[in-house]
Parts: structure tokens; sequence; C-alpha cells
């Protein structure tokens, strides 16, 4: 199942705009050799420091929201919370690639981007961070919930990021994506991956983690990734499989990889997996060079 927060939080955003409630799909099948789980944090990783991922951003609520209806008639007390759902990264000024299910309810519709605001340049949600309002959210035209396919989205902001470093060290910076001019040819099996997010520390915890943690992991061959996961598509790829996992909360955040020049790129999205941290069950993620001519079809070159 997707990595991110539960689909009614998403119906939510929409009764938001208007809209009436919606049922969210039935859960995915599982795989033959694998249960998939909706649940998504970092397992197993440290607190981020200030240059580990200058291009995390947090995608979360914009202003005001209301429940949606429980019953007719029935109405929740308006949210003034800017919560903390999916992550993202830094791709260009005005640009942030994410996962498409961060950004879709009932399989097909998307959410409002004036319902949406990123969040950037800080490793601590608690804390005041600069923010920037979704201008447009692109979703992948080939993107299907069940079975999970492309997924990947992309949303506009409505006024460009600036990079800043501070005493030498980058806070804020946009990531380069596998498959841009001048990136390198990827090994087959990627080892020394990296992936942040700010989900939930533990399966049984009720809130998200404070603090931007980080992992190290490594990539698994299409073949023994297959082996647990018979339904991996060619646009997917998987890493980890130990006591470390991405997985509610860290759905569309980036897994980059450091190249012998010390540049990191960007080659996966946080998209699906199942209970995270499952010794041998590595999670799955979305393979960004697949995705990179229609990424830079909308966003323009790359900026670094």
């Amino acid at each position: 199942m997707p990595k991110f927060l539960s689909l009614p939080l998403l119906a939510l955003l929409l009764t938001a705009a208007g809209d009436p409630p919606l049922t969210p799909p039935a859960p995915c099948p599982a795989p033959a050799a694998a249960e998939e789980e909706d649940a998504s944090r970092i397992v197993g990783g440290d607190p981020a420091k200030w240059g580990d991922a200058p291009w995390q951003v947090s995608v979360g609520y914009a202003g005001p929201l209301i429940n949606a209806r429980v019953a007719p008639g029935a109405r929740a007390a308006p949210m003034g919370q800017r919560a903390h759902f999916c992550g993202g990264s830094l791709i260009a000024p005005n640009w942030v690639l994410t996962a498409g299910h961060c950004v879709v309810v009932d399989g097909r519709v998307v959410v409002a981007p004036g319902l949406l605001l990123v969040r950037y340049g800080g490793l601590r949600t608690g804390e005041p961070m600069p923010e920037a309002r979704v201008k447009r959210v692109v979703l992948h035209p080939d993107y299907l919930t069940s079975p999970s396919q492309n997924d990947v989205a992309l949303l506009e902001l409505a006024t460009p990021v600036k990079p800043v470093t501070v005493a030498g060290v980058k806070r804020v910076a946009f990531v380069g994506l596998a498959g841009d001019p001048g990136a390198p040819v990827l090994p087959p099996v990627m080892a020394g991956l990296r992936v942040s997010g700010w989900g939930k520390l533990a399966s049984s915890d009720r809130a998200m983690a404070p603090d931007l943690q980080i992992i190290s992991i490594d990539g698994l061959s299409q073949g023994a990734c297959r082996a647990k996961w018979p339904d991996l598509l060619d646009v997917e790829l998987c890493a980890g499989g130990g006591d470390k996992d991405s997985c509610q909360g860290d759905s569309g955040g980036p897994m980059v990889w450091q190249d012998a020049d010390d540049r990191w790129w960007q080659v996966g999205v946080v998209s699906r997996g199942g209970k995270c941290g499952t010794k041998g069950l590595p999670g799955i993620y979305a393979r960004v060079s697949s995705f990179q001519p229609w990424i830079r079809a909308q966003t323009g070159p790359a900026v670094r």
C-alpha cells in the first residue's frame, strides 16, 4: 500500500474545497510473496543535520480545513493545524517532486492546489520554516492507484525558492535527477542510498517524527526485489530490507545517491511497501530516471 497518511485524510482536503465526502477505495490486493501495509515512516534512522538533505520539503495543509462529514448534516470542527502528511524534494526554484498518491483521492481526483502548503529549509516540523503555496498540481498522466503505477507528481510553487547556504553548509538546495544532463550512469545495484523524512518512527506511533530523520540503505537488483514483490514494475526499484526503512509521512520523499564527485542525485521517490522495517522486505520507490523526461518537460532544465 502507499506510504502516506490514510486516504480519508485527503478526502478531508477535498471536502474542505466544497466537494462531497469521498469514500476511500478498497485496499490494494497483496502481492503473492509479501503483504503491503498502509504505513510510512523512517525506521531505524538518525536525526538529520544541516546539509544532509537541503532539498527535503514537507507537504501539508494550507489554512483551516473541515473534516469530512461522518453523518448526513453532521460537521466536525474546523482544523487550523498545518499538518505534515507527505514528503517531497526541491528539484527547481518553482517545483517539488512528490508521490502521485500524495495528491489524489478516490483513485484519480487531484487535490486542489490551494489546499496544499510546502515547507522547506528546516529540520523540525514544530519550528517555523519558510513556506510556499502551491500554484498547480501535475499528476503523472498514467498514474494508477491499484495496482500502483507511475506514482509521481509535481507541485508548482506560487513563489520561487532560493538556495540558502550558511557557514558553507547548504540549508536549501535543489537536487539533480537521475537522467539529467551531466548525471552519471547509475550502477545496476546502488549502495549507500539516503532516504529522509518526518514520518513515524514506529508503526504504533500516533504522531510524526518531530525531527527530520535520515537513513542509509542499499538497493536490490530487480530480480532480488521481484522475489519479494512479484508485481514490481520496471519503473520502480527496491531498497532496504533490514531494520532501516522508509515507511506514514515519508511518502513522496527523496531517495538519493552520491556519485564519485560527491554530488547527490535523486534516484527514487518513496512509494509503497510492507510493514516498515520488516527484515527481508524492501521498500519500493518510483524510479526517477524513468520519469525524468516527463518531469523536465514540465519544469524546464535542471538547476543546481
